[in-house]
């Protein structure tokens, strides 16, 4: 079997759920204005090599990240979401079990962990980032840049650094775990949808709404919200029960703005939809 080189950081059975009907994308890359809005297909959305491959001394790559544990968490979660979404378009409430509960907050936490601009830069950038920091202080004779430069050159912080990044997407963090499992499951779902009343999804595409002076992530106005499809969200949030609620053009508004906002690309299934929201924040 041949070893995965393209590794999508937002799962394509997420990503499927927000093409057009003929399965493209329009979409949006804040780092090259210039390009406009742009189509693409999927296979070539939101993917990067080998960004979750560790490498070790010896040069052997090991995808057990991308296959096994990716894999798994991504097939449960399609399940739990092709459920949440089904159930919504009948206008029925979120029913989740305790283990499903589980699945859908372990999804949340990976998917805002996983995505390489978590840190505002991509691996590589971050990577030229740190060498040229190494190459500067190795200029006036420190012996810590000295000692650094030294493992730049025989590869051991590239490999070092391309496996914490690869690893980091599986990290367990109880805290978060702790501050999602106190919040509500919030369903919003958008009755009768249009190309340009539809939800987009972002390259960091679990969004974080908070007032502006209220934003840690345990404060219970702090909600989180994921896109599942073009027409329903899903989000933790603090309310007395789980609710699936309908949502109106401002809450749509509000979650696209959101997204431009916090992500480097968009993609939706419209490209009005797309440039209205570009001509908006003036991107």
């Amino acid at each position: 079997m041949s070893t995965p080189k393209r590794h999508h950081y937002i799962p394509r059975m997420l990503l499927k759920r927000f093409s057009n009907e003929r399965g493209f994308f329009f979409v949006y890359d804040k780092r090259h204005p210039d390009k406009g809005v742009q189509k693409r297909m999927l296979e070539n959305l939101f993917v990067e090599r080998h960004l979750y491959t560790q490498v070790d001394a010896n040069g052997a790559k090991d995808v057990s990240v991308e296959t096994e544990y990716l894999a798994s968490l991504e097939s449960k979660a399609s399940r739990l979401f092709n459920k949440l979404v089904f159930a919504t378009r009948r206008g029925d409430p979120p029913r989740l079990t305790p283990v499903e509960k589980d699945v859908c907050i372990e999804f949340f936490y990976c998917q805002h962990m996983r995505v390489p601009e978590r840190g505002g830069r991509s691996k590589e950038e971050a990577y030229q980032r740190s060498k040229r920091r190494i190459d500067f202080m190795s200029q006036f004779r420190s012996p810590k840049g000295e000692e650094l430069s030294n493992v730049f050159q025989d590869g051991t912080f590239r490999r070092m650094w391309n496996n914490a990044i690869s690893e980091i997407s599986r990290i367990e963090n109880p805290v978060a775990y702790e501050v999602l499992s106190q919040k509500q499951i919030g369903v919003g779902v958008i009755r009768k949808p249009k190309p340009m009343r539809s939800f987009v999804i972002g390259s960091n595409p679990v969004l974080k709404l908070a007032p502006p002076i209220r934003a840690h992530q345990d404060d219970q106005v702090v909600e989180f919200w994921l896109p599942l499809a073009r027409d329903v969200a899903v989000s933790f949030c603090s309310s007395e029960r789980d609710t699936t609620v309908a949502l109106r053009d401002r809450h749509i508004e509000t979650l696209n703005r959101n997204a431009l906002d916090q992500s480097a690309v968009i993609a939706g299934c419209s490209r009005e939809l797309i440039e209205s929201l570009v001509n908006y924040t003036g991107g």
